[in-house]
Parts: C-alpha cells; sequence; structure tokens
C-alpha cells in the first residue's frame, strides 16, 4: 500500500490522506460491482441451470414421442402390408379357377401341336390372314353391314364349286377368330395332298441361276418370287371355256408387279399384253423380266389404272402396293403416281381388249368404274381378285352383274395353304 501512496505522491501533485481517500473509494466501488456481478452470475446461472433442465426435459419428450410415432407408422405400415396380402391372397384364391383353365388350355395347345406330324400334314399357320383382314370384321360375318343380302346376292347364279369356295372362306376365317391356336389341322385330306404337292414340286423347284436370276421351269425372274397361283395355278386360264378368242385380242395386266403373271399372259395372245405397274422399282424388274425372257409382245407402263385421270398418292410395299393401306403391313414409302383410267387409256391406244386381269390391292372397284365402258364394248374375260377386303369379296360380283352383260360367274379359290388371299373371280360371257 506504501508503495502506491508513494508512487501516486509522485504522479500527483495531492496529499497522501487524499490519494488513501481516493484508494478505499475505488476499492468499495470495486467490491460492489463485483457484488453485482456475482450477483448477476449467480442469477444467469440458475436461469442457465433451469434451461438445462427445461431442455433435457423436451428432448426426453421429444424423443418418446418420435420413437412412439415411428412405432405407429410402423404399425400402420404392417397392417397395410398384411392387408395388401390378404387382398392378394384373396386375388389368388378368387383366380385360382381362370390360372387352372389358362394352364389346361395350354396343355391342350401343346398337345395339340404334339399330335400333329407337320410333315405329313399340311397345316395352317395363324399370322398374317387373322391380321389381314381384323379391321374388315370383328370375326362375326354376321355383324357386317347388310351381310344377309349382300351374301344372298354374291350366291346368285353360281356353280356349287363356287359356293363351296364362299362356305370354306367364311367358316375358315370364323373359325380362326374364334380360337388362339398358331397352327391349326384345317385342310381336308385332297388338299393337304395338293399343298404338300406345291411343297414337293413347286417351291423346291425354284433355283437361283445368277446373282439376280431365279428359275422355275423355263421362267425367269429378276428376284425369288414365284407365287402358286401365278405360277403353278396359272390364274386358272384352263377354267376359261373360250381361251382360243384372245389369239387376235389384247390382254390388260392391271397390278403387274415384275411381269410375273404377263409371263403366262404372253403366249396367249397374237398381240399385246399391257402391263400396269406405278411402283417404279417393281417396273424396272418387269423390264428386267422382259429382257431375261426375250418378251416381245409385252408393253410395260409405269402407270396406275383407277376411276380417274391425274395424279394420287401410292404406298410402297413389295407385291403389296397400294393406294389401300393395310395395318398388316410395313409400308416403306409413299409417292405420287400418274393415274388413268383404262377407258381412257384403251381409247387413246385403240386396243382389243380380250382379257383383263387384276390384282390391285384392295382398288379393284375404283378400276372396275374406270373400265366399265371398255367393258360394256368388249365383253372380255375377267379375272378379278376378290380377297383384299370384304367389300370387295362381296360386292364385285354384284356390281358387274347388274351392267347386265351376259357374264357368268365362278368364284375360285387356290388351294395354297391360305383360307381366303388369292380368291379369284371370273367373268365370262358364252
Amino acid at each position: 500500500m506504501s508503495k502506491i501512496v508513494e508512487f501516486l505522491e509522485k504522479i500527483f501533485p495531492i496529499s497522501a490522506h487524499e490519494h488513501r481517500s481516493i484508494y478505499f473509494e475505488f476499492e468499495n466501488k470495486t467490491f460492489e460491482r463485483l457484488s453485482n456481478i456475482e450477483e448477476v452470475c449467480g442469477n444467469n446461472i440458475k436461469v442457465l441451470d433451469e434451461g438445462v433442465k427445461r431442455a433435457n426435459e423436451e428432448i426426453k419428450n421429444y424423443i418418446s414421442t418420435k420413437i412412439s410415432d415411428v412405432e405407429e407408422n410402423n404399425y400402420k405400415t404392417t397392417c397395410k402390408k398384411l392387408e395388401e396380402l390378404s387382398e392378394n391372397y384373396k386375388f389368388l384364391l378368387s383366380n385360382i379357377d381362370a390360372l387352372s383353365d389358362s394352364s389346361q388350355k395350354k396343355l391342350d395347345l401343346l398337345n395339340y401341336i404334339k399330335g400333329i406330324d407337320d410333315y405329313n400334314n399340311a397345316l395352317y399357320f395363324v399370322g398374317l390372314e387373322k391380321e389381314y383382314y381384323k379391321n374388315c370384321f370383328d370375326g362375326n360375318f354376321l355383324n357386317i353391314d347388310n351381310f344377309y343380302k349382300r351374301i344372298l346376292k354374291l350366291r346368285e347364279g353360281l356353280d356349287d364349286k363356287s359356293l363351296e369356295a364362299i362356305a370354306l372362306i367364311i367358316n375358315r376365317l370364323k373359325f380362326i377368330y374364334e380360337h388362339n391356336y398358331p397352327v391349326m389341322n384345317i385342310f381336308a385330306t385332297y388338299e393337304q395332298k395338293k399343298i404338300l404337292e406345291l411343297r414337293d414340286h413347286f417351291y423346291s423347284n425354284v433355283i437361283q441361276i445368277d446373282e439376280n436370276v431365279y428359275c422355275y421351269k423355263n421362267y425367269l425372274l429378276p428376284r425369288n418370287h414365284f407365287e402358286a397361283c401365278v405360277f403353278y395355278y396359272r390364274h386358272f386360264i384352263d377354267k376359261i371355256k373360250n381361251i382360243e378368242v384372245l389369239k387376235n385380242r389384247d390382254i390388260i395386266d392391271a397390278g403387274g408387279f415384275i411381269g410375273d403373271s404377263a409371263l403366262i399372259f404372253s403366249p396367249l395372245t397374237n398381240r399385246k399384253v399391257y402391263s400396269f405397274e406405278p411402283s417404279y422399282e417393281n417396273y424396272n424388274d418387269m423390264l428386267k423380266t422382259i429382257e431375261l425372257n426375250n418378251l416381245n409382245n409385252l408393253i410395260a407402263e409405269n402407270i396406275a389404272l383407277s376411276d380417274k385421270n391425274g395424279k394420287s398418292k401410292f404406298n410402297i410395299c413389295c407385291s403389296a402396293s397400294t393406294f389401300h393401306i393395310n395395318k398388316s403391313f410395313d409400308y416403306t414409302n409413299e409417292i405420287e403416281v400418274d393415274v388413268i383410267t383404262l377407258d381412257e387409256y384403251v381409247e387413246k391406244n385403240n386396243l382389243n381388249v380380250g382379257l383383263i386381269k387384276t390384282d390391285l390391292e384392295g382398288a379393284e372397284q375404283e378400276f372396275l368404274r374406270g373400265a366399265v365402258n371398255t367393258i360394256k364394248k368388249f365383253r372380255p374375260i375377267l379375272l378379278i381378285s376378290i380377297y383384299h377386303n370384304m367389300d370387295d369379296f362381296l360386292d364385285i360380283k354384284p356390281m358387274i352383274e347388274d351392267w347386265n352383260l351376259g357374264y357368268k360367274f365362278k368364284i375360285l379359290k387356290p388351294v395354297d395353304g391360305n383360307i381366303m388371299f388369292e380368291t379369284m373371280l371370273i367373268a365370262e360371257v358364252y
């Protein structure tokens, strides 16, 4: 203390007594402040302690609540899963009969297929035709508009063979839509024999003799596309009564493809065969067919025949190229083609028409409307494809019949392993 007083006396010009008074006053205030600080700290520590206790309690309650919530959620989740399992169990129980039936059907199908000898029997493989005709009707012919009247009109005046062909087509199409077998043994014994004959003596006799040259008998094509209806059944020209009248008449091949049909028609006439093909690729191959077979009387036309003159959109799909799309085919392109009526073409070129063959992928009725004057004038032999849709099948024969030209009709279906494909209407005046 004395040292502090001495020091203060040196720096301040006051007495020692005054220094001691100042010092003690400072000391008292310091103790007072320390007491206040201690009191405040004590209060704060008390508040803090109480806060910690409350926090601990809240944490305990929070954890307890969360654990309870988790347990409750787990319980609810478990109950929900049990409920779902219960529903699934009920579903399985309710469908066990259906599953059993399905398994039995599959077993029956396997046994059905197993019981068929696919070499000694000509089988029908369900696929393209079922897809091809599904937009024409729903499998029930009775649902086709005016089917009753139209089928009776179609049947009028036909011979027994034609009536049998119609019945087989309708009943077999109906059968494939009512059953889901991928393969069926539906053909009669005589049909199986003919189909096996095609396999063994037609398709197996096609050979490749050059990079782009294929041969069947004396016929050459730039593609391996020999159809039985053309080269084996020869468009049923053997069923025509007065085939000799064609010797000095022109032949119209509407839907000429690559000139395959023209190979069959060419020897029948001393005049010309006019083959119409709007697809440029097919037309080019037709020119190759002419060259390969030295055809001197075939006129190839890269144009479409219809009921108008001008231009039209045309969908490309190899031999199925058409004005009318069928969803069972994958079309590669749409092009614009020149279109003319047969009446216009015949008049311009001064033709004497003796036979008309059409395979126009469903455009037959338009073609006939554009050829009515030619048909009325020359009354040619008609070989008309009627298999592309149900309207053609039911209505083309009555359409021609209503012209009252004296035609007699036959409906022929080549035995080729199909139900309706390549069905042809033959119309002839005699």
